[in-house]
């Protein structure tokens, strides 16, 4: 293999991946239903609406062992805030 060849196989290896990711990984696993569409306006909407009071918006997985650990202490953490919604 020449040295050009070798300097090409990295950025294949990256878009190949993009395309998998972008194509084969939105997929939901067999026996799960689809996720649900998220209507983005009426978010923003009701979040601007509630502009005085301490709001939190967290995307936590539930497999992750970090985000199990981390996510009680943000209850904890809104508990100690009145207006935490």
């Amino acid at each position: 293999m020449t040295a050009r060849r070798i300097w090409l196989l990295p950025p294949a290896l990256v878009l190949a991946a993009a395309l998998w990711y972008g194509l084969a990984a939105s997929r939901t696993p067999h026996r799960q239903p689809p996720l649900a569409a998220m209507d983005l306006d009426a978010f923003r909407g009701e979040f601007n609406r509630d502009a005085g009071v301490t709001r939190v918006i967290l995307l936590l997985s539930p497999t992750r062992p970090i985000c199990l650990r981390g996510a009680p202490a943000v209850q904890r953490s809104c508990r100690r805030t009145p207006d935490c919604r």
